[in-house]
Protein backbone atom coordinates (compact mmCIF):
# COMPACT_ATOMS: atom_id res chain seq x y z
CA UNK A 1 0.00 0.00 0.00
CA UNK A 2 1.21 3.88 -0.75
CA UNK A 3 0.33 6.46 1.35
CA UNK A 4 0.96 10.40 0.17
CA UNK A 5 -0.03 13.42 1.23
CA UNK A 6 -2.57 15.21 0.04
CA UNK A 7 -1.39 18.16 -2.71
CA UNK A 8 -3.62 20.84 -0.89
CA UNK A 9 -1.35 24.10 -2.13
CA UNK A 10 -2.54 23.52 -5.83
CA UNK A 11 -1.99 26.63 -8.03
CA UNK A 12 -0.16 28.95 -5.05
CA UNK A 13 2.97 31.10 -4.86
CA UNK A 14 4.71 28.23 -3.58
CA UNK A 15 3.37 25.12 -5.79
CA UNK A 16 4.57 27.10 -8.80
CA UNK A 17 8.43 26.74 -7.51
CA UNK A 18 11.14 24.42 -8.06
CA UNK A 19 10.06 21.42 -5.24
CA UNK A 20 13.88 21.39 -4.61
CA UNK A 21 14.09 24.92 -3.55
CA UNK A 22 11.05 24.05 -0.76
CA UNK A 23 12.97 21.07 0.41
CA UNK A 24 16.26 23.09 0.73
CA UNK A 25 14.86 25.53 2.81
CA UNK A 26 13.33 23.14 4.97
CA UNK A 27 16.42 21.59 5.25
CA UNK A 28 18.33 25.04 6.16
CA UNK A 29 15.78 25.99 8.25
CA UNK A 30 15.77 22.78 10.36
CA UNK A 31 19.62 23.52 10.75
CA UNK A 32 19.59 27.27 11.67
CA UNK A 33 16.22 27.18 13.76
CA UNK A 34 17.76 24.91 16.87
CA UNK A 35 20.58 27.67 17.03
CA UNK A 36 18.55 30.47 18.44
CA UNK A 37 17.56 30.46 22.27
CA UNK A 38 16.31 33.94 22.44
CA UNK A 39 12.36 33.96 22.87
CA UNK A 40 11.93 37.42 20.99
CA UNK A 41 14.25 36.07 18.01
CA UNK A 42 12.50 32.75 17.83
CA UNK A 43 9.11 35.06 17.69
CA UNK A 44 10.41 36.93 14.53
CA UNK A 45 11.88 33.53 12.70
CA UNK A 46 8.25 32.07 13.93
CA UNK A 47 5.86 35.17 12.36
CA UNK A 48 8.45 35.30 8.94
CA UNK A 49 7.59 31.20 8.91
CA UNK A 50 4.03 31.51 9.07
CA UNK A 51 4.35 34.11 6.30
CA UNK A 52 5.78 31.79 4.00
CA UNK A 53 3.76 28.95 4.75
CA UNK A 54 0.45 31.20 4.02
CA UNK A 55 2.23 31.39 0.35
CA UNK A 56 1.46 27.94 0.33
CA UNK A 57 -2.39 28.25 -0.22
CA UNK A 58 -2.89 25.13 2.01
CA UNK A 59 -6.72 25.48 3.12
CA UNK A 60 -7.08 25.81 7.23
CA UNK A 61 -9.58 23.29 7.13
CA UNK A 62 -8.35 20.88 5.44
CA UNK A 63 -4.99 20.60 7.99
CA UNK A 64 -6.12 21.96 11.27
CA UNK A 65 -6.53 19.03 13.09
CA UNK A 66 -3.31 18.58 12.12
CA UNK A 67 -2.17 21.99 13.46
CA UNK A 68 -4.37 21.21 16.81
CA UNK A 69 -2.06 18.06 17.41
CA UNK A 70 1.15 19.61 16.88
CA UNK A 71 0.04 22.56 18.66
CA UNK A 72 -1.22 20.50 22.02
CA UNK A 73 1.80 17.77 21.79
CA UNK A 74 4.46 20.48 21.49
CA UNK A 75 3.10 22.37 24.37
CA UNK A 76 2.90 19.56 26.37
CA UNK A 77 6.25 17.99 25.50
CA UNK A 78 7.90 21.58 25.80
CA UNK A 79 5.95 22.28 29.62
CA UNK A 80 7.02 18.24 31.24
CA UNK A 81 10.74 19.15 29.73
CA UNK A 82 10.36 22.39 31.47
CA UNK A 83 8.96 20.52 34.95
CA UNK A 84 11.87 18.32 34.70
CA UNK A 85 15.19 20.40 34.11
CA UNK A 86 13.68 23.65 36.06
CA UNK A 87 14.13 25.28 33.12
CA UNK A 88 17.86 24.92 33.26
CA UNK A 89 18.87 24.66 29.44
CA UNK A 90 20.94 26.45 27.46
CA UNK A 91 22.10 29.74 28.64
CA UNK A 92 20.48 29.07 32.11
CA UNK A 93 22.25 25.98 33.15
CA UNK A 94 24.37 26.43 36.40
CA UNK A 95 22.65 29.74 37.29
CA UNK A 96 19.78 30.16 40.32
CA UNK A 97 16.65 29.57 39.23
CA UNK A 98 13.23 31.97 39.88
CA UNK A 99 10.61 29.20 41.32
CA UNK A 100 6.81 30.43 40.61
CA UNK A 101 4.87 27.99 42.29
CA UNK A 102 5.89 24.03 43.74
CA UNK A 103 3.58 21.64 41.99
CA UNK A 104 2.17 18.62 44.63
CA UNK A 105 2.22 15.84 45.35
CA UNK A 106 6.34 15.34 43.74
CA UNK A 107 7.10 18.31 44.39
CA UNK A 108 7.96 20.07 40.83
CA UNK A 109 9.34 23.30 40.22
CA UNK A 110 7.65 25.85 37.76
CA UNK A 111 10.18 28.01 37.33
CA UNK A 112 10.43 32.16 35.32
CA UNK A 113 13.04 29.84 33.15
CA UNK A 114 11.07 27.26 32.60
CA UNK A 115 7.79 29.12 31.17
CA UNK A 116 10.99 31.30 28.90
CA UNK A 117 12.02 27.46 27.94
CA UNK A 118 8.21 26.48 27.07
CA UNK A 119 7.79 29.41 25.18
CA UNK A 120 11.47 28.97 22.93
CA UNK A 121 10.58 25.23 22.40
CA UNK A 122 7.15 25.99 21.28
CA UNK A 123 8.30 28.50 18.88
CA UNK A 124 10.91 27.06 17.18
CA UNK A 125 8.84 23.79 16.44
CA UNK A 126 5.61 26.07 15.36
CA UNK A 127 7.85 27.75 12.77
CA UNK A 128 10.08 24.53 11.71
CA UNK A 129 6.08 22.85 10.98
CA UNK A 130 5.29 26.09 9.55
CA UNK A 131 8.33 25.69 7.12
CA UNK A 132 7.62 21.96 6.58
CA UNK A 133 3.81 22.03 5.80
CA UNK A 134 4.57 23.11 2.03
CA UNK A 135 6.82 20.46 1.89
CA UNK A 136 4.21 17.93 2.45
CA UNK A 137 1.41 20.01 0.89
CA UNK A 138 2.51 21.78 -2.12
CA UNK A 139 4.29 19.96 -3.64
CA UNK A 140 2.90 18.12 -6.17
CA UNK A 141 2.69 14.25 -6.79
CA UNK A 142 5.56 13.31 -9.09
CA UNK A 143 7.48 16.19 -9.62
CA UNK A 144 10.24 15.08 -7.92
CA UNK A 145 10.32 12.17 -10.15
CA UNK A 146 11.67 11.99 -14.05
CA UNK A 147 9.56 12.89 -16.78
CA UNK A 148 7.72 9.82 -18.40
CA UNK A 149 6.66 12.39 -21.29
CA UNK A 150 7.06 15.58 -22.55
CA UNK A 151 4.26 16.97 -25.34
CA UNK A 152 5.27 20.32 -27.21
CA UNK A 153 1.89 22.51 -27.90
CA UNK A 154 3.09 24.51 -30.40
CA UNK A 155 2.16 28.47 -30.28
CA UNK A 156 -0.44 29.53 -28.59
CA UNK A 157 -2.68 32.92 -28.15
CA UNK A 158 -3.39 33.96 -24.82
CA UNK A 159 -6.08 31.92 -22.46
CA UNK A 160 -6.57 28.15 -22.52
CA UNK A 161 -4.83 25.44 -24.48
CA UNK A 162 -6.23 22.14 -24.86
CA UNK A 163 -4.26 18.91 -24.89
CA UNK A 164 -4.91 15.21 -23.76
CA UNK A 165 -2.12 12.39 -23.18
CA UNK A 166 -2.80 8.80 -24.79
CA UNK A 167 -1.16 7.21 -22.00
CA UNK A 168 1.86 6.18 -23.75
CA UNK A 169 5.54 7.04 -22.90
CA UNK A 170 8.50 8.50 -24.70
CA UNK A 171 9.26 5.29 -26.29
CA UNK A 172 5.56 4.26 -27.22
CA UNK A 173 5.26 1.51 -24.81
CA UNK A 174 1.42 2.64 -22.40
CA UNK A 175 2.61 3.72 -19.17
CA UNK A 176 1.41 1.48 -16.31
CA UNK A 177 -1.93 1.94 -14.16
CA UNK A 178 -0.75 4.15 -10.90
CA UNK A 179 -1.29 8.16 -10.43
CA UNK A 180 0.67 10.63 -12.40
CA UNK A 181 1.20 14.68 -12.24
CA UNK A 182 0.99 17.27 -15.22
CA UNK A 183 3.06 20.03 -15.15
CA UNK A 184 3.30 22.88 -17.44
CA UNK A 185 5.97 25.58 -18.60
CA UNK A 186 5.74 28.48 -20.43
CA UNK A 187 8.14 29.48 -23.19
CA UNK A 188 8.62 32.47 -24.99
CA UNK A 189 10.85 33.65 -27.35
CA UNK A 190 13.18 30.20 -26.17
CA UNK A 191 13.29 30.80 -22.82
CA UNK A 192 11.04 29.45 -20.12
CA UNK A 193 9.25 31.99 -18.33
CA UNK A 194 7.31 30.51 -15.18
CA UNK A 195 5.00 27.87 -14.70
CA UNK A 196 1.78 27.42 -16.26
CA UNK A 197 -1.34 25.98 -14.50
CA UNK A 198 -2.42 22.92 -15.58
CA UNK A 199 -6.75 21.98 -15.63
CA UNK A 200 -7.96 18.72 -15.74
CA UNK A 201 -11.19 17.43 -17.25
CA UNK A 202 -13.39 15.24 -14.96
CA UNK A 203 -16.64 13.88 -14.61
CA UNK A 204 -18.69 15.08 -11.42
CA UNK A 205 -19.97 11.84 -9.24
CA UNK A 206 -22.02 14.46 -6.56
CA UNK A 207 -22.13 17.58 -5.53
CA UNK A 208 -22.09 18.45 -1.68
CA UNK A 209 -23.50 21.47 0.19
CA UNK A 210 -21.04 22.52 3.25
CA UNK A 211 -23.14 21.73 6.43
CA UNK A 212 -22.69 25.82 7.43
CA UNK A 213 -23.49 26.78 3.52
CA UNK A 214 -19.97 27.89 3.00
CA UNK A 215 -20.22 26.64 -0.64
CA UNK A 216 -20.22 23.40 -2.74
CA UNK A 217 -17.95 20.54 -3.27
CA UNK A 218 -17.31 18.48 -5.68
CA UNK A 219 -16.20 14.98 -5.75
CA UNK A 220 -15.01 13.86 -9.16
CA UNK A 221 -13.96 10.85 -11.00
CA UNK A 222 -10.19 9.98 -10.48
CA UNK A 223 -9.26 13.74 -8.58
CA UNK A 224 -11.62 13.81 -5.04
CA UNK A 225 -12.92 16.46 -3.51
CA UNK A 226 -12.61 20.20 -5.12
CA UNK A 227 -14.38 23.27 -3.82
CA UNK A 228 -16.50 24.55 -6.61
CA UNK A 229 -14.48 27.84 -6.48
CA UNK A 230 -11.46 25.84 -8.15
CA UNK A 231 -13.47 24.93 -11.09
CA UNK A 232 -12.64 27.13 -14.00
CA UNK A 233 -15.10 25.71 -16.89
CA UNK A 234 -18.03 23.57 -17.48
CA UNK A 235 -18.88 21.43 -20.04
Amino acid sequence: MRAAFAYLGRGSWLARRDPRSLLLAAFLFVIGAPQLRDARQLLVVAVLALGYYLLAGIPWKSVRRQWMYLVVVITAVAFVNALITGGQSGGFVGTETHVLLTIPPFGAELTAEGISLVVTQVLRFIAIAAVGFPVAYAIAPGDLGPALRQLGLGAHAKGLADFSWDGKLADGTTAAPGVYSLSAQLVVNGRTQSAASVLANARVESVTIGADQSGLTLSLAGLGDIAFSDVRQIR
